[in-house]
């Protein structure tokens, strides 16, 4: 009996963590947007605010524009190259006699 082994596109998974940490990322930037907004006065006579939001304060717009740009990136080589995952997992057939 002829059985096809199922080829995944590697794209997809690389666009699937792409998305995660795009989502991290933009929470990360709402937050120091939120925190930005409470504050009153300087950023100085404020309580320790954690390294990341800094990083974040200082970069995160081109972060988020890097990661939006891989995004895409990603989604275009993930559509392109689908068809030849799919003849590839059909090309692949093993049986079991």
């Amino acid at each position: 009996m002829a059985r096809r082994r199922k080829i995944v596109n590697p794209f997809f998974l690389l666009l699937g963590i792409a998305g995660a940490v795009f989502v991290v990322s933009a929470v990360l930037y709402g937050a120091m947007a939120l925190q930005i907004s409470h504050a009153v006065g300087d950023w100085a006579d404020q309580e320790p605010i954690h390294p990341l939001l800094l990083f974040f304060r200082e970069n995160g717009t081109m972060v988020l524009l890097i990661e939006l740009a891989v995004l895409g990136i990603l989604a275009v080589a993930a559509i392109w190259s689908d068809d030849y995952w799919i003849r590839r997992g059909g090309a692949r057939i093993s049986s079991d006699d």
